[in-house]
C-alpha cells in the first residue's frame, strides 16, 4: 500500500511540475551521438493552445503542461525539421529526449544582406531590395562589407539584369532601366511609365511583354524605345505568370494548370500579331519553372505535402514550339529554383517554412544537404529565390557559406 502510495505522489509531482516549475515539463534534443543540441525551437498548437520554447546549451526547453500529448515540430538551422508528440519520461523527474538528425553539410552565417541580388559574383555582391534601395557589398569568408547604396525608384517587382543594364518592374510606376556600368553609381536610362500593376516581364528586339500580377488581365505586348516611349502593339491570353521568357521568336509563359500555362507558348515573329501554338494543362501539375530547355512542373500536393519524396515532371522545351514530357524526378524538398546541374533551392517536405539547399540532378532527383530555418517568412513575403553563387547563398536576406561540418 505504502509503494503505491509512493508512485502516486511521484505521478502527481510531475504533473504538476513541482520540478520544473508549477505547470511546466521538460524535454531534452539530441543529436544520434546524444550530444545536446542547442537553440533548437519546440513550437506547437494552434492559435490560443500555440506554445514554443527554444533549448538551452544542454539541450534542454521548458513547455507548458497543456503541450503534453500534443504534435510539436522541432527545427534549427542546419537540422532536419522533425514532428515529435511531446510525453513525460519513464524516468519521472528526467526530461524526455528526442533524436534529431543535422544535415550533411551545414550553412555558416557571415551576416546581413538587404534584399535580393541583381549581381553575384566571386567577393562582391549587388542587390535591391522591394523599397527600392540599392546597396553594393563585398564579402569574404569572415564577412560582407556594404560600400554603397542609392535609392532607386520605390516598391521594386521583378528584375533583370542583361549585362551592364538593370531593368526592373515597380508596384505601378511602369518599368524602369538604369546603366551600371560604374556599379557604385547606377545612372536612370529611360523609364517605360506602363500602367497598370507590373509583374513578370520579358523583353526582345524593342518589344517589351508585361504580365499583370493577377490572372484576370491579358498579357500586353508593348514595342519602346531608348527615349520612354512606348505602345501597346498586342494582347495575349489571361495567365496568372510565375516565369516568362523568350526563346527565339517564341514567348513561353508558365501559368498555372488553371489557366492552361503549362505553359503556354507564343509565336511573335511578328509582335504586332501574336499567334498562340501551344497551350496545355493538368490536375496533377499546378505549377511551374523555367530551367535551361526544361520546364519543372510541381505536383500540387507539394504545397503542403509530408511525403519523403515529392514527384516533379520535366518539360522539353528546346523546340518551344512542341514542348515534350521528358521524364520525372523525385526531391525532398518543393523546389522553386534549380541552380545549376548540380544543385537546388527548396522548401522541405516536412516543414514548408524551412529553405533547403539540395544536392542532385534533374535525371536521379535531389536531396536536402542543409537547412536554414531563421527568418525564412522573408522568403515569401519579399523574393522566394533572393540569389546564390555557389557555396554561398542569400536566404531570409542572410548571407550563407555551405560547408562541411
Amino acid at each position: 500500500m505504502l509503494r503505491k502510495i509512493f508512485f502516486f505522489c511521484l505521478i502527481i509531482l510531475v504533473f504538476s511540475g513541482c520540478e520544473e516549475g508549477q505547470g511546466h515539463f521538460k524535454v531534452k534534443i539530441v543529436f544520434p551521438n546524444w550530444q545536446p543540441v542547442e537553440g533548437a525551437w519546440i513550437e506547437g498548437g494552434i492559435d490560443w493552445d500555440a506554445f514554443g520554447a527554444q533549448t538551452d546549451s544542454a539541450g534542454i526547453a521548458v513547455l507548458p503542461s497543456g503541450a503534453l500529448g500534443e504534435w510539436a515540430l522541432v527545427f534549427r538551422n542546419n537540422i532536419f525539421p522533425k514532428g515529435i508528440i511531446l510525453r513525460l519520461s519513464p524516468h519521472y523527474f528526467s526530461p524526455s529526449t528526442y533524436v534529431i538528425d543535422p544535415t550533411p553539410k551545414q550553412l555558416r552565417w557571415i551576416g546581413n544582406v538587404e534584399g535580393w541580388s541583381i549581381s553575384f559574383e566571386p567577393g562582391s555582391l549587388t542587390t535591391v531590395d522591394y523599397h527600392g534601395v540599392y546597396h553594393v557589398y563585398t564579402y569574404d569568408d569572415s564577412g560582407i562589407l556594404e560600400i554603397a547604396s542609392a535609392q532607386l525608384p520605390s516598391s521594386i517587382r521583378d528584375t533583370q539584369l542583361h549585362g551592364d543594364i538593370l531593368w526592373f518592374s515597380t508596384h505601378d510606376e511602369g518599368i524602369y532601366v538604369y546603366f551600371l556600368a560604374n556599379p557604385l553609381s547606377p545612372q536612370l536610362l529611360f523609364h517605360l511609365n506602363i500602367p497598370g500593376y507590373i509583374g513578370k516581364f520579358a523583353l526582345k528586339d524593342g518589344t517589351i511583354v508585361v504580365a499583370s500580377r493577377g490572372n484576370s488581365e491579358p498579357i500586353r505586348v508593348f514595342s519602346y524605345d531608348t527615349s520612354g516611349g512606348f505602345q501597346e502593339i498586342a494582347q495575349l491570353g489571361s495567365h496568372l505568370v510565375k516565369d516568362m521568357e523568350f526563346r527565339e521568336n517564341f514567348l513561353v509563359v508558365v501559368g498555372s494548370s488553371y489557366d492552361n500555362g503549362l505553359p503556354a507558348v507564343y509565336d511573335l515573329q511578328d509582335p504586332a500579331n501574336p499567334v498562340l501554338i501551344h497551350e496545355s494543362s493538368g490536375t496533377e501539375y499546378r505549377w511551374g519553372f523555367l530551367y535551361g530547355n526544361f520546364l519543372i512542373l510541381k505536383p500540387d500536393q507539394s504545397f503542403d505535402s509530408l511525403e519523403e519524396e515529392i514527384i516533379f515532371k520535366r518539360i522539353d522545351i528546346s523546340d518551344p514550339a512542341h514542348p515534350t514530357p521528358s521524364a520525372l524526378f523525385p526531391a525532398d524538398s518543393n523546389l522553386f529554383q534549380i541552380i545549376n546541374e548540380t544543385t537546388a533551392l527548396g522548401r522541405y517536405y516536412v516543414w514548408t517554412g524551412a529553405i533547403s539547399v539540395l544536392s542532385g540532378d534533374i535525371t536521379s532527383g535531389f536531396q536536402t544537404i542543409a537547412i536554414i530555418t531563421d527568418n525564412t517568412w522573408l522568403q515569401s513575403s519579399l523574393h522566394e529565390f533572393e540569389g546564390c553563387a555557389p557555396p554561398y547563398f542569400i536566404i531570409g536576406e542572410n548571407l550563407y557559406k555551405l560547408e562541411d561540418w
